[in-house]
């Protein structure tokens, strides 16, 4: 996404973890990226980060606890994956101070539509006609 936006990302920070996998280091290093780490327990290097996680699960879990309640006998846990990722591409989507979104911001292009228009509530029932 950011190669086709025109951008060059040159640093990742992050935690331990899978994150320190081989794969991981050898992309960035072909890449000509350099990867950091977090200190062991180090919440402050990456707590915007812990806290963004947080917040985008809180999201979804209220999705699917609400198309739960409105469909019990279709909606399982099964699905939330799918949950997790509607709450991502919202918060993406979703104007912030600035009166842009995260997608405008990353990609400094304004766009020219209402894209939360094309967003249905979490777990609605379609049938294909």
């Amino acid at each position: 996404m950011a190669v086709d936006h025109g951008i060059s990302i040159k640093e990742y920070h992050t935690s331990n973890g899978v994150h320190a996998s081989k794969q991981l280091r050898s992309s960035c290093e072909a890449s000509n990226q350099s990867l950091s780490f977090s200190g062991k327990g180090a919440k402050h290097q990456n707590g915007i980060m812990d806290r963004m996680i947080g917040t985008l699960t809180h999201h979804a879990q209220t999705m699917l606890l609400h198309a739960t309640h409105l469909w019990p006998d279709i909606i399982t846990e099964d699905l939330w994956p799918f949950a997790l990722k509607l709450a991502v591409d919202l918060h993406n989507v979703t104007p912030i101070i600035s009166s842009l979104s995260p997608d405008e911001i990353f990609s400094e292009t304004k766009c020219t539509r209402n894209q939360l228009l094309d967003f249905h509530p979490f777990g609605c029932p379609s049938f294909v006609l």
